[in-house]
């Protein structure tokens, strides 16, 4: 699982405004990183440069092998990191914003974007096993808040479900 969740973060540092064309621009019927991401420049999607609190909460979690104590909905286990988006990262597009920690293993079921709002259902397989990550939120040039479940298939654990919380906003300019 350790790939979906830098996806959906490069997916909500970005801002949003306006509709979002067909995603599966080749109809294959499903949504590639660079389908997605050519969705999102459509879209006028372009974050401000600059640092960034990121503050995940996990809400709620069902895992094969997890203590009861820490299963159940209303964890409130949360994690803050500051993140800086360089003027660089920017320009190199958002294909490879979204690529970041996914290796390719992972494409988009759905994606759409609308006015700040996003919605989608990405579908990642490695060999730690599959993850489907539903996800709405919404998205500002310098902020974003998400709330996703995550349900995953671990070989020799079996099936779970997470749902967190995501938020971003830009705290100031990169430092150093």
């Amino acid at each position: 699982m350790k790939y979906a969740f830098p996806t959906i973060l490069a997916a909500f540092a970005l801002g949003a405004c306006g509709g979002s064309p067909e995603p599966d621009a080749d109809g294959d019927g499903s949504i590639s990183m660079a389908e997605a991401a050519d969705a999102a420049a459509a879209s006028g999607l372009k974050p401000e440069p600059g640092l960034y609190r990121v503050t995940s909460q996990l809400k709620g979690m069902n895992m094969p092998g997890v203590p009861a104590e820490m299963s159940g909905e209303g964890l409130g286990f949360t994690n803050t990191m500051e993140h800086c988006l360089t003027p660089d990262e920017v320009e190199k597009g958002f294909e490879e914003m979204m690529k970041e920690g996914q290796d390719g293993t992972c494409t988009y079921e759905k994606f759409e974007i609308d006015g700040g709002s996003m919605e989608g259902v990405m579908n990642c397989e490695g060999s730690d096993g599959q993850v489907r990550v539903e996800f709405t939120g919404t998205a500002t040039p310098t902020s974003s808040e998400m709330d996703a479940t995550v349900a995953s298939n671990i070989p020799g654990l079996g099936e779970g479900t997470m749902s967190v919380n995501v938020k971003q906003e830009r705290i100031g300019d990169c430092k150093g």
